[in-house]
């Protein structure tokens, strides 16, 4: 039973829920849920942890808007209780939440009855604020921090959250994280971001490339060593990137994938080459995969006005008014990871083989759907081009797509670098472990060190 003052306030609400009206239009654009697509987030691992919760009292289930909608209601049939959701608002690094006049008289009216508070969501992320400001909205409420759980996607270290006193506050809140080795490949074992670079590029760590680990897709290897699996996305989000893959296979540009289920692809392991100078036939096979990106992967007309607020943004960071304006004429699912250890010659004089080339264009991260220019710019850049060497491979682009982007490549090179910097220095700030953060700190300074000489040329 309510108080009194509760059911004014929630039947005002009411009232002023039954005179909106909101139009309905033939679209509606969701976001990709991260967790699903990215991360290996799985809704089973969370029904499973959900299960492992203590059922002496009622739970009460709070899901974070907009993947939390999911996995609260998972979480909330397991344990047969009633949910809300609640979107934090503000900066993403420090978020907050006041509890409106229809989830007030919910939480209270969940506290009478004896209830305990589980917030679900996937993260925490880099800061951990929307837990953090929805555990403390409940306990504003009235809500004992004792009473309040977190059911995340990952177990945290509080004292790299970067929310305002993280660590003071996460450690006042109860958590558990859901993860069902269920739902992992079953003959394999995992590989991590050190552990990838040991088999498949080199022992020495001062050779290896900087890598963001805790924004890299999960990756496993059969204990035979003879297949690689790497986490693509469940439903529609996996199959796309694997019959992009396969698109690389028919055209003999990639290895053949294969679905293993839960969201995985694997492939053959082969011991291939990798490619160490930029001879002319490997410049030449690079252009001409850019090439059959631009037809293979074209996709309708996009907007670059996101890209170059980036790029923009970015820049200014580095201390360079350039405005950039990005032209697109060959818009396409970019490679996005042009770097030289992720080619591999098939056989000695052969052709080349492009790793790891479904994933990137559309994720997570910029660039998304962008002109072909972004990987012709990458090319360039990671392959550390002259003018020369430059000019012959966007020549033999030219040829090959009959694209002449030499005309509209000169931003695309500040886009990239810019874009590459600001990664870095983000995945640098966020990451532990002191060898990849120096890592990241190097490539950092690479990319700004680059993206300052190519601003000012175009400005000249």
């Amino acid at each position: 039973m309510f108080p009194e003052h509760e059911v004014r306030e929630l039947d005002a609400a009411l009232r002023q829920l039954r005179e909106v009206r909101v139009p309905v239009t033939d679209v509606v654009e969701l976001a990709a849920p991260e967790g699903f697509a990215y991360y290996a987030l799985h809704p089973l691992d969370y029904a499973a942890a959900a299960r492992g919760l203590d059922r002496s009292r009622p739970w009460a289930v709070v899901g974070i808007r907009g993947i939390g909608a999911t996995l609260s209601a998972i979480a909330a049939a397991v344990l047969d209780a009633d949910r809300i959701t609640v979107r934090p608002q503000g900066h993403p690094y420090d978020r907050k939440l006041e509890l409106d006049a229809l989830t007030l008289p919910w939480v209270r009216g969940r506290m009478q009855a004896g209830c305990r508070f589980l917030v679900a969501d996937e993260g925490p992320g880099l800061s951990g604020s929307s837990f953090l400001s929805t555990g403390e909205a409940l306990l504003a409420a009235g809500v004992r921090a004792d009473d309040v759980t977190f059911l995340c996607s990952r177990k945290p270290e509080p004292e790299q959250l970067v929310a305002p006193s993280a660590a003071v506050r996460w450690k006042r809140f109860h958590c558990v994280t859901a993860a069902s080795p269920g739902m992992k490949p079953s003959d394999a074992e995992p590989l991590a971001g050190w552990d990838w670079r040991r088999q498949f590029l080199t022992e020495d760590e001062q050779q290896w490339p900087a890598v963001w680990t805790q924004m890299s897709a999960p990756k496993w290897i059969s204990r035979d060593r003879k297949r690689f699996y790497r986490f693509e996305g469940l439903g529609r989000y996996g199959a796309a990137l694997r019959d992009r893959s396969q698109q690389l296979y028919e055209a003999g540009w990639g290895p053949q994938p294969a679905d293993a289920g839960n969201g995985y692809s694997n492939f053959a392991i082969l011991d291939l080459p990798q490619i160490n100078t930029l001879s002319h036939d490997a410049m030449a096979a690079i252009a001409e995969y850019c090439a059959f990106r631009a037809g293979a992967f074209a996709v309708t007309p996009c907007d670059a006005r996101a890209l170059e607020d980036m790029a923009n943004f970015n820049l200014e960071q580095l201390g360079s008014r350039e405005l950039l304006k990005l032209p697109v004429e060959r818009p396409v699912i970019a490679d996005a990871r042009m770097m030289p250890y992720e080619w591999r010659r098939r056989r000695a004089g052969d052709s080349l083989w492009k790793l790891d080339a479904a994933a990137h264009g559309d994720g997570h991260f910029f660039p998304g759907p962008c002109d072909i220019a972004w990987d012709l710019a990458g090319a360039v850049v990671e392959w550390k081009m002259d003018s020369a060497a430059s000019e012959a491979f966007l020549g033999r682009y030219r040829q090959a797509s009959g694209d002449d982007a030499s005309l509209r490549i000169a931003p695309y090179l500040t886009a990239y670098c810019a874009f590459q910097n600001a990664y870095a220095r983000m995945a640098a700030a966020a990451t532990a472990a002191c060898a990849e953060s120096a890592r990241l700190g190097a490539d950092a300074e690479r990319y700004g060190k680059a993206a300052l000489p190519l601003s000012a040329m175009m400005n000249a």
